[in-house]
């Protein structure tokens, strides 16, 4: 990686704390003292003496009295980085791995916020801090940091953020910047991480890899984690054989029912499965997987990518992640679906004809028995109780349209 053309466009960067900055040296920053400078802090009154170059014309004009425009004192401010240094963050499979990502946003930004006027300082921690840089003004300070980055040796294992969190709010006095470059493959310290940004101004740069999103296999293997040496066997999947899978389940959807439930008797006689309600229910699941997938995929696909990710980030565990966030997202696909195969199971003869034997039966073989002998009342109390059980269901699901339609405007 070229850290010298990085540090080149460190000049075009400028960092603004909304937080009051306490220091007592010129910067670019705000602080509690009135007085002239850049950042605008409120209008008032206008006194004989000012200068009428700060009277607020937009106020004056609305006001029908002359006001005039007050600014904040310009300030310096610490600026710490809280630098994930455990094992994870050496790892990567693309032409730079996440400790030069590390680097180069850490030096970048240091060399920006030093151009800057502030003092840097950082917290380089895994689960124990591996070292403390007090903050100071100046180049060789920066470049001394750029150093320890590259040069940290790492004896900890896992990453202890409440104990960084900890030793950096002891020391920041002042208020100030605080960035955490991490790849956050941690579960603690988010309370810490909290009580920090009630006081100062907090910054989280996330690092990723492509394989935290994308495996570097298309089948099995076995992996080791590098913070607890443990050996995980993941299972990758590659894209031709989810294309496969995706056109085989469609397969129900293309053909005619006849020749379905014709395929999958001779399947059920040739794995020598006899026929009854066990392979007339599975016959069914197997016709209405398609519907589903019709019908649940879209809302996969509209939802965000790293919507779970999101979730875990902010502290959901796996199942409330996909319990609380993913299927709320793809509800409406879900109840599509249910409602689609079901229908579809019920109104389908040919699948039920074919895959059950004598003695047993479902609503559409018993519908067509009644339907081949003189129509009897029967037939119509089914169709009638079929007919309401559906439109209930339409006004059920148009209400909570309704509703949902009007919550939202």
């Amino acid at each position: 990686m070229d850290y010298a053309s990085l540090f080149s466009k460190s000049k075009n960067i400028s960092f603004y704390s909304k937080k009051l900055a306490e220091g007592v040296f010129s910067g670019n920053y705000r602080s509690a003292f009135k007085g002239p400078g850049l950042e605008f802090d409120e209008v008032r009154d206008y006194v004989s003496g000012d200068d009428v170059r700060n009277i607020d014309w937009n106020v004056t004009s609305r006001m029908n009295a002359p006001y005039s425009k007050k600014y904040r004192e310009e300030r310096e401010l610490n600026f710490y980085f809280l630098v994930d240094v455990s094992s994870s963050i050496n790892y990567g499979i693309g032409k730079n791995n996440k400790k030069d990502m590390v680097v180069a946003i850490s030096s970048l930004l240091a060399f920006a916020a030093s151009q800057n006027n502030d003092r840097v300082g950082a917290v380089l921690f895994s689960d124990k801090i591996e070292k403390w840089v007090p903050a100071t003004k100046g180049r060789n300070h920066i470049l001394r940091l750029v150093n320890d980055l590259l040069n940290v040796e790492t004896n900890g294992n896992g990453s202890n953020l409440g104990l960084a969190i900890s030793t950096l709010y002891k020391s920041m006095k002042r208020r100030g910047v605080c960035v955490l470059i991490s790849d956050l493959k941690f579960d603690c310290g988010w309370k810490e991480l909290n009580l920090l940004s009630k006081k100062h101004d907090v910054i989280v740069i996330r690092i990723a890899d492509k394989s935290d999103y994308e495996l570097p296999i298309c089948g099995s293997g076995l992996f080791k984690d590098v913070e607890s040496n443990e050996d995980v066997r993941i299972f990758g999947r590659s894209k031709k054989l989810k294309k496969l899978v995706m056109i085989i389940s469609y397969i129900p959807v293309l053909n005619p029912d006849i020749v379905t439930g014709i395929s999958l008797m001779l399947l059920f006689l040739f794995l020598k499965i006899s026929l009854g309600f066990t392979t007339m229910l599975l016959a069914h699941i197997t016709f209405g997987i398609p519907f589903v997938i019709l019908s649940v995929m879209p809302k996969l696909k509209q939802s965000s990518s790293i919507l779970y990710e999101a979730a875990l980030d902010l502290g959901c565990t796996p199942m409330q992640a996909i319990r609380k966030v993913v299927l709320p997202e793809i509800k409406p696909g879900i109840i599509t679906g249910f409602l689609l195969a079901f229908t579809m199971s019920i109104d389908d003869f040919v699948i039920s004809y074919f895959t059950t034997a004598s003695g047993v039966s479902n609503l559409s073989i018993e519908i067509y028995s009644m339907a081949r002998m003189k129509i009897s009342p029967k037939v119509n109390a089914v169709s009638t109780l079929m007919f309401a059980v559906v439109l209930l269901l339409l006004i059920i699901i148009e209400y909570r349209r309704s509703k949902q339609v009007k919550k939202i405007n």
